[in-house]
């Protein structure tokens, strides 16, 4: 036996779908962040269940490494002088 909320979610199902299609590639958090700039109030852990519910979820982008450059010492000129020898 478990719990089950008495709260309606169809509004923010037809709002997560309507975002999945204009925003088809962003995820989650920006719907979520877009709800709540819309003027709603909704617990995120609410809303990522009804995410999940509607099978939106893409995952999130990790950043691309660059390759690993090949270090080069630096020339030092051959008139270098610093303030402390004058």
């Amino acid at each position: 036996m478990s719990y089950h909320s008495v709260k309606d979610d169809s509004y923010f199902i037809e709002q997560l779908q309507q975002l999945a299609v204009e925003h088809p590639r962003e995820g989650f958090w920006k719907c979520h962040y877009r709800i709540r700039n819309s003027g709603e109030v909704i617990n995120h852990i609410r809303l990522h269940r009804v995410y999940q519910q509607l099978n939106l979820p893409l995952r999130r982008k990790h950043k691309k490494r660059l390759p690993e450059r090949v270090k080069e010492s630096l020339a030092v000129p051959a008139h270098f002088y610093t303030h402390m020898e004058h």
